[in-house]
């Protein structure tokens, strides 16, 4: 779900999911982060909507802004790219079973 790795020994990924889940419990933890990540998205487009227009009347106010807007930006950019991956894995997931969970000694 969050493409992080995970340790050999590991049974739950950070992101919630544990592993060798049925399809479905994947499925709607995917679902559940789509809509909290369109949800946290949609906050964050009008957070930067607001604060560009504060720097541009600022600006034409006269007054002189040194604005940090970058990270706000970064973060929007990184929820975006959250979303499009979740969208992925459930296209993906819808089209076939999960693969057993095994693991492999050297």
């Amino acid at each position: 779900m969050c493409h992080r790795a995970s340790g050999a020994d590991a049974w739950r990924c950070p992101c919630g999911y544990e592993f060798g889940q049925s399809v479905d419990k994947a499925l709607e933890l995917l679902r559940d982060q789509r809509t909290n990540t369109r949800i946290t998205l949609g906050l964050l487009l009008l957070v930067d909507v607001g604060a560009l227009g504060a720097v541009v009347l600022a600006g034409l106010s006269g007054a002189i802004v040194f604005a940090g807007l970058g990270g706000l930006f970064v973060a929007t950019a990184r929820t975006t790219r959250k979303l499009a991956l979740t969208g992925e894995s459930i296209r993906q997931l819808s089209r076939r079973e999960l693969p057993k969970a095994m693991l492999r000694k050297p």
